[in-house]
């Protein structure tokens, strides 16, 4: 194998030459598109240049960072961030790797909720200058960040205290990461009696599915309150709000997981291996934290 490396100002690319294998998918992991010769990256939005280090194009959101160069990339920290598809929504590379979440982000994004929360934080939503990072972890848990429009640092906005933050100023952005768990690290217990690998895969699911859903309302809930109150909630705020039997933020759960794994899917489910009342079980699932109300 021959090894070809060019450096660029932000990362050095490897072209592999392997007899009968063509390698297309290069600096970050984009296609280089090749028809005419010009070895330009393709990174969806715009296409990158690699043997000038340049774009050929603005950034499409370079308007709300102003204090940015439009030609940049990730507000020079490729280190820290990446633009995978031009938007404002991202998923990490081990969040990609992992055939579990990825399966649960599909089923997600298809339901009302998911549409939604994607449409409103995309590039052209209401919160598009919100950045989402997705990730896998060792724990659910949604951290909100102050990103300096100016040199790219972050400062941690801390989830268990709550407090004014009228010192907000146009020069920082909001940046959102959500971690979510990995079923290989998931910790494989459940309301249900049978140890049958089906029932701790189908378990893992539906928890998974409303995770997803619990975190991002986590995050839905911190932006609104930023932007229209000046002032950060802790987690155990969200929690109690979130937490009300019959809120708006407890039937999105349930709807979101009924569309995402099917109602059918969940009665068959309960009928073969739970071995509590119907509802105890649904509450055990999307009311499981702490700070949520459940039925007596």
């Amino acid at each position: 194998m021959i090894v070809l490396s060019h450096r660029s100002e932000i990362g050095v690319i490897r072209l592999s030459l392997v007899p009968g294998v063509k390698n297309s998918y290069l600096f970050t992991g984009k296609e280089i598109q090749d028809e005419l010769g010009l070895g330009w990256i393709d990174f969806g939005a715009r296409m990158y240049d690699a043997a000038s280090s340049r774009w050929n194009g603005v950034d499409v959101l370079g308007e709300r960072y102003v204090a940015w160069s439009p030609y940049n990339y990730v507000m020079g920290s490729p280190l820290v961030l990446v633009d995978p598809e031009g938007d404002t929504i991202r998923l990490s590379d081990a969040f990609r790797n992992s055939q579990y979440l990825m399966d649960i982000y599909s089923q997600w994004q298809k339901t009302d909720y998911g549409k939604t929360f994607i449409e409103d934080f995309n590039e052209t939503g209401k919160f598009g200058d919100v950045l989402i990072s997705f990730d896998a972890g060792k724990e659910n848990v949604t951290r909100f960040y102050f990103r300096s429009k100016l040199d790219g640092s972050l400062e941690t906005i801390p989830g268990s205290d709550e407090g004014s933050l009228l010192s907000l100023s146009s020069s920082h952005s909001l940046y959102i990461s959500i971690s979510l768990i990995d079923f290989d690290s998931y910790e494989r217990t459940g309301p249900f009696q049978s140890e049958d690998e089906y029932s701790i895969q189908f378990y893992a699911r539906i928890s998974g599915n409303d995770n997803i859903t619990h975190e991002t309302q986590h995050a839905k809930i911190g932006v609104k309150t930023i932007r229209q109150f000046k002032k950060h909630y802790s987690e155990k705020t969200h929690h109690e709000w979130m937490g009300k039997i019959n809120s708006i933020y407890y039937h999105e759960r349930k709807n979101t997981l009924y569309q995402s794994v099917g109602e059918a899917q969940l009665d068959f489910f309960y009928r073969e291996y739970v071995k509590i009342e119907y509802y105890r079980w649904l509450e055990f699932i999307i009311n499981s934290f702490p700070g949520a109300e459940n039925r007596k």
